[in-house]
């Protein structure tokens, strides 16, 4: 079963801490939002039997980041940011999965946010205009440079790499791009020119590959990929 996964990168940025725990909560509220079926309802433990419920509020979420935040014997490291992580439910089959890094400034680093979507999520199914909401919300709330929602098995055709040479490996089903990678991948010249779906969004570009969610198995999604690819001079 083929299985799907949204992420979202941001620049670092210097930002007090308030903020962190703020664009956390905002980004952890839209979740809860959507439904359980991608809610964090559970802090992620080192065995799954003992996680316990998390009750979403900022002063939870401040506690979380305040001990989370790296350090190397003894030292904090706060521009390097902190990594949380949250589950949804204790059936593996049914979970979503939600991992952050933020309140990263060092400049080698990034900013994320990586859910790990269940092969049964109804984001890809009956609730597709819904998904496609929480997308555009999240990027609202995290101001990534780039966003996709990609298949885990067809990003396996691209060596597991989503970035190559400063750009985008390949087109998912949903992409965002901000200015700076939409210019550089002359997205508004590109959809001029070609049958693209593409909406403008904050400063920059949602490129949806097609109105279904890509599958491997289905050959025409691979080959209008492929196209699509070759457009942006991704191939």
């Amino acid at each position: 079963m083929e299985t799907f996964t949204m992420i979202l990168w941001a620049e670092p940025r210097e930002e007090d801490f308030d903020k962190t725990v703020n664009t956390v909560y905002e980004i952890l509220k839209e979740l809860n939002e959507y439904g359980s079926e991608i809610a964090p309802n559970f802090m992620t433990a080192k065995r799954k039997r003992d996680a316990v419920p998390f009750n979403l509020n900022k002063q939870s979420i401040s506690e979380i980041l305040k001990k989370r935040t790296n350090k190397e014997r003894g030292i904090e490291f706060p521009d390097l940011g902190c990594t949380i992580s949250f589950f949804s439910s204790m059936h593996n089959d049914e979970s979503c999965n939600i991992r952050m890094k933020i309140g990263v400034s060092n400049q080698r680093f990034k900013n994320t946010l990586v859910i790990h979507l269940s092969p049964y999520f109804s984001g890809y199914n009956h609730r597709i205009l819904e998904f496609e909401e929480l997308f555009k919300n999240c990027i609202k709330i995290l101001d990534p440079f780039w966003a996709c929602v990609s298949n885990d098995q067809n990003i396996e055709m691209y060596g597991d790499n989503y970035w190559v040479h400063d750009k985008p490996s390949t087109i998912h089903w949903l992409n965002y791009f901000n200015k700076d990678v939409s210019d550089k991948l002359e997205v508004e010249k590109v959809i001029v020119t070609k049958d693209i779906c593409a909406e403008k969004f904050l400063k920059g570009y949602i490129i949806k590959l097609q109105k279904e969610i890509i599958s491997v198995e289905n050959k025409m999604h691979i080959e209008k990929q492929r196209e699509v690819n070759q457009y942006f001079n991704l191939m």
